[in-house]
């Protein structure tokens, strides 16, 4: 008898310390709820946030006891009606260093060494949580319900958690026996942006912006940055793995050049901390798994990990406003009891423009004419080499001005039936249209400068023209931005009469002539002559 009184004395002293355990919650991780306009052409984030009111949760008694609110202190501590299974009452003391077979008074005593959110109180809701089917079958509860004096064990027990939710961690609660349900929510990110370019000017500002559309020419390298942002709760995955999975899907146009490369927090990270998987299935592209990001030297909650590859624009290419999409979402470790349950953030698409010059010939009566050659080249500040053609004097066909349309886009030879010339796969920039052969009969065109224009805005190509620059020739472009194309006559005049010299011309009919006239003036004195004589 004196030793049960002096045992429950004990119990009483420690009931303090419990009360010191009002609230030991982990926070919830979190992807975004809902893609900010999925038109895909605003810039923002893939966001979501953690709605727990959509979330069920049961609470499980650990220990049971008899609140004071004078004292606002629990009493009389027992293992509470959850908790009678032997097993979990030694996974809870080997969560506090304890030996699986602790008694009671030993497992209260480790308690009283333990603060509130520290890393012991994690693991201590971690183990309960984890072997939640050892509990008994607890109770329903929503925020506020009276389940009676106690110390709980709230768990999330949602039976479905979809893409962009995240299971809430375990809360610890003493209370006087109302259940108070709260989420402190971490955010998880992801974006995916694309650079653009004007290879025709070097010093434009825009230059390797990042946005969520750019265009490019067919045979360009196009660069990529795929971003994620690590939960605020990411420290209290303490026993399972946090994974980070970026997804990456590409159109058939984008040919992936297999370059990635990763920093944490803009510090470079080795290949070794990670796996990238080539065709993984369901249609991607590749896959860049962490398989547990707390190895990765350096991270931390809110650390940002960025990937940057590259792409090729290849044959395959959409022409025009359909585009080129390239599309990811991150998958990430949403519940910390179990390291095979994830998430997912939206997908994320970003887009690649290309587009075509059209170029009809034509006579002056604007009927469609064959026999004409055309290469069409570009000014591009990034292309190193010199594609034009020698002429005959030693001088290059691709110079207008001072500029040295360098790039050759395409180049057609004369027949006997081509009128219309295609030059697909351009990119908006400055450009040399030049007539390399003539139809017989016909006046060559000088050549011809004109820049391609085009404005896209989020994921839309919204404007597409082509403008003459410089040249004799006047171009009048039409534009159709949904089949990508800007598209213009060319006319051939045929050529003059013009006079020429080498031939008899008309020289020797003045001669004959005077020859002729002199002799009918001869012949005319003689009969006169002779008509007097015979007078």
């Amino acid at each position: 008898m004196k030793m049960k009184q002096k045992t429950k004395k004990k119990l009483r002293q420690l009931s303090a310390l419990l009360l010191s355990l009002m609230m030991i919650c982990a926070l919830s991780l979190t992807a975004f709820a809902a893609e900010e306009n999925s038109t895909a052409g605003d810039g923002a984030e893939s966001k979501q946030t953690a709605d727990v009111s959509g979330h069920s949760f049961t609470a499980y008694q650990i220990f049971s006891g008899t609140y004071s609110q004078e004292k606002d202190m629990l009493s009389d501590i027992e293992w509470g009606a959850d908790a009678q299974n032997p097993a979990i009452q030694s996974a809870i003391a080997e969560a506090l260093g304890l030996g699986a077979d602790a008694e009671l008074a030993d497992i209260l005593a480790a308690l009283e060494q333990v603060g509130d959110d520290s890393d012991t109180a994690n693991k201590l809701a971690a183990a309960i949580a984890s072997n939640a089917n050892l509990l008994g079958s607890g109770q329903p509860v929503v925020d506020g319900q009276d389940v009676g004096p106690g110390y709980y064990i709230v768990i999330d027990t949602t039976a479905e958690i979809t893409d962009g939710s995240s299971r809430n961690f375990a809360l610890l609660q003493c209370i006087d026996g109302i259940i108070h349900i709260k989420a402190k929510t971490g955010t998880v990110t992801s974006d995916k942006q694309v650079k653009d370019m004007n290879d025709s000017d070097a010093n434009d500002p825009s230059n390797d912006a990042l946005d969520t559309s750019a265009d490019y020419d067919i045979g360009d390298s196009v660069p990529f940055v795929l971003t994620g942002t690590v939960a605020e709760n990411f420290d209290l995955f303490v026993d399972v793995p946090y994974k980070f999975i970026f997804h990456d899907t590409e159109d058939a146009g984008l040919t992936f050049n297999n370059d990635i490369s990763v920093t944490v927090d803009g510090t470079a990270v080795d290949g070794s901390a990670y796996r990238v998987v080539l065709d993984p299935g369901e249609g991607e592209t590749f896959q860049v798994i962490f398989d547990d990001l707390r190895q990765v030297s350096g991270v931390h909650a809110g650390s940002v990990i960025e990937i940057t590859y590259s792409c090729t624009l290849n044959e395959n290419a959409v022409i025009g406003s359909t585009g080129n999409k390239n599309t990811m979402h991150l998958e990430y470790s949403n519940n910390p009891y179990d390291s095979n349950e994830t998430g997912n953030t939206p997908d994320k698409t970003v887009i690649v423009f290309t587009y075509k010059v059209e170029i009809n010939k034509v006579d002056g009566e604007n009927q469609p004419l064959a026999g004409a050659g055309f290469a069409l080249y570009k000014l591009d500040t990034n292309y190193t080499g010199d594609d034009g053609l020698t002429n005959e004097d030693g001088t290059k066909n691709n110079v207008l001005g001072d500029k040295i349309y360098n790039k050759l886009v395409k180049m057609y030879n004369a027949d006997a039936a081509t009128t219309m010339f295609s030059f697909e796969g351009i990119d908006d920039g400055e450009y040399l249209l030049v007539e390399t052969e003539t139809p017989d009969g016909y006046n060559s065109i000088d050549p011809v400068a004109f820049k391609v224009t085009a404005t896209h805005s989020g994921t839309q190509l919204t404007d597409l023209n082509g403008n003459p620059i410089e040249g004799t020739v006047e171009l009048t472009f039409t534009s159709d931005a949904g089949a990508g194309a800007i598209a213009t006559d060319v006319v051939n005049k045929s050529g003059s009469l013009l006079p020429s010299t080498g031939g008899i011309g008309t020289t020797m009919f003045y001669i004959i002539g005077g020859v002729l006239i002199v002799g009918a003036c001869v012949v005319l004195f003689a009969r006169k002559t002779m008509k007097n004589e015979k007078r």
